[in-house]
C-alpha cells in the first residue's frame, strides 16, 4: 500500500488532469511539485495538463462569463434527464464479485422474511434509505436494522440470532476507504457479524457501498456486490440488480484481490421482474 502523497502522483501518471477533492490539498502540491522537481513528472506533463483544463474551461465559455445564475440552477441540476443518465452509469458500474451459492439473482418472493442490516455512520441518516426502500417494496416483510461505530457486541449478537430466523440477509456497508490509515473502516463487531454468518452456512448477500476492498476482510462471503457509492441511485442500482431488474454486468477498474482489474460476474435479468 502506499500513501496519499504517492497517490496524488500515480493519478496524474495514469492521467488525471485534477485531483479531485485531496484530503490533504497542501500535501497534494508539494508531491506534484516535488515530483517535478525529482524528474518523475515532467513539465510539459504538467503543462499539457493545464492546456486541457483551460480548453474545457475555454468550451463552457467560463472564460467570458465564469458566474452562475443562482436562480437557473434548478433548471438544470437535477432535473430528470440527468438523473436519468446518472441512473443509467449507476446501473452499469454495480459489480458482483461472488454469487458462489447462485442465490442471484434474488428470487423477490412476497412472503420471505428478509433482514436487511445497513452499517453507517451515525451522522448519515440517509445512507441506506433509498436501498431498503427498495428492497422493501418487493419483500414486505423486510426488517431493516441500522448499526454504526457505536453499536454494542449484545445488538450484533442479538442481530445474529435474528438473522437465523430469517430466510435472507442483505448487509450493506456504507464505509469509507480511509488512505493509508491502517483501517478498514468497520468496526470489529461488524466485521464479527458478517464473518459468522458467513461461517453458518445461511443465505447472505453483502453489498458494499464505499470501500470495495471490504471482501478482504471476510472472504467466506458467497454473495457480495459493490455498487461503488451510496448515493441514491447507486442505492437504487444495488438492489434492482439484486432484484433481476437489469443484467448485472460491471467490472472492477482496480485489482480487489483476489480478483484482478475487469473482473466481474454476469447476473441475468429476471425477465418477469417489474421495474
Amino acid at each position: 500500500m502506499f500513501g496519499r502523497e504517492e497517490a496524488t502522483i500515480r493519478a496524474v501518471e495514469a492521467g488525471a488532469d485534477v485531483i479531485l477533492m485531496p484530503p490533504d490539498l497542501a500535501a497534494a502540491r508539494r508531491a506534484i511539485m516535488g515530483a517535478v522537481e525529482s524528474g518523475r513528472l515532467t513539465e510539459e506533463r504538467i503543462d499539457r495538463s493545464v492546456l486541457r483544463i483551460l480548453q474545457a474551461k475555454e468550451r463552457m465559455n467560463l472564460h467570458r462569463n465564469r458566474l452562475v445564475d443562482l436562480s437557473k440552477v434548478a433548471q438544470t441540476v437535477g432535473i430528470g434527464s440527468h438523473v436519468a443518465v446518472a441512473q443509467s452509469l449507476a446501473n452499469r458500474s454495480v459489480t458482483a464479485l461472488k454469487n458462489e451459492r447462485g442465490l442471484l439473482p434474488l428470487r423477490g418472493s412476497a412472503g420471505a422474511r428478509v433482514l436487511s442490516v445497513t452499517y453507517r455512520r451515525r451522522s448519515d441518516l440517509r445512507a441506506g434509505r433509498t436501498f431498503n426502500s427498495r428492497l422493501r417494496a418487493t419483500y414486505p416483510r423486510l426488517r431493516v436494522s441500522y448499526v454504526d461505530s457505536e453499536t454494542t457486541n449484545q445488538e450484533y449478537s442479538a442481530l445474529a440470532r435474528r438473522a437465523r430466523s430469517m430466510n435472507l440477509t442483505i448487509i450493506s456497508l456504507h464505509a469509507s476507504v480511509r488512505t493509508a490509515s491502517g483501517s478498514v473502516a468497520l468496526p470489529d463487531g461488524a466485521l464479527d457479524l458478517v464473518r459468522g454468518l458467513a461461517r453458518s452456512g445461511l443465505p447472505v448477500v453483502v453489498v458494499a457501498f464505499g470501500n470495495p476492498y471490504l471482501l478482504g476482510e471476510f472472504p467466506q462471503v458467497q454473495t457480495y456486490l459493490t455498487a461503488w457509492s451510496g448515493v441514491p441511485v447507486a442505492e437504487r442500482a444495488a438492489a434492482d440488480g439484486l432484484l433481476g431488474r437489469f443484467e448485472v454486468s460491471g467490472r472492477t477498474p482496480t485489482r480487489i484481490p483476489p480478483y484482478g482489474i475487469g473482473f466481474g460476474l454476469r447476473i441475468p435479468a429476471r425477465s418477469t421482474t417489474a421495474n
